[in-house]
């Protein structure tokens, strides 16, 4: 973890591993009280400390059952990189990500965080063209979805879901 902290979190180097309290399901922002107990290849455990109900430890093992297996919450560049580390490992499927064009600067700290780890390089990426509502802001369709901001005028439906995609 060391060696990628500093480009996941360049501006404090605490990668932000957040983990809700298990009673009010509250976990802190920036995750500077969050620490790694003890990790193996498949699974993890981490103590927190929430502000109503003091320190907790959360067990995170998908191979296991039994364990408490919380809601792991990572930062985005994080996430970013644990999606494209899965894909890049992935030795039959040509695996290629998608994103768009506000993601170009990010890329260069994922990629910063990549060449720090072994194993293959990151998959390639295609950068897709910004979609601008009518006032110039980048469109976003979780608020659309939520109903907190009409669809712009002509949307059809699969512009907005892809599972309505034709």
């Amino acid at each position: 973890m060391d060696a990628i902290r500093w480009p996941l979190a360049p501006s404090h180097g605490v990668v932000h591993v957040r983990l809700p309290c298990p009673d009010c399901h509250w976990a802190e922002k920036r995750a500077e009280r969050t620490q790694l107990i003890t990790a193996t290849g498949t699974a993890a455990r981490f103590a927190a400390v929430c502000t109503d109900h003091g320190d907790y430890e959360i067990s995170v093992n998908p191979e296991q059952p039994g364990s408490d297996n919380g809601y792991l919450d990572l930062a985005t560049l994080y996430r970013n990189l644990v999606k494209e580390r899965v894909a890049a490992l992935d030795e039959v499927t040509l695996s290629v990500m998608i994103k768009g064009g506000d993601w170009a600067f990010g890329c260069q700290l994922v990629d910063e965080a990549f060449a720090q780890l072994a194993g293959p390089p990151a998959p390639p990426r295609i950068f897709t063209p910004m979609v601008l509502t009518d006032s110039g802001a980048k469109l976003s369709k979780s608020l659309i979805r939520e109903g907190k901001v009409p669809p712009p005028s002509g949307a059809q439906p699969w512009m907005l879901d892809t599972s309505e995609w034709p």
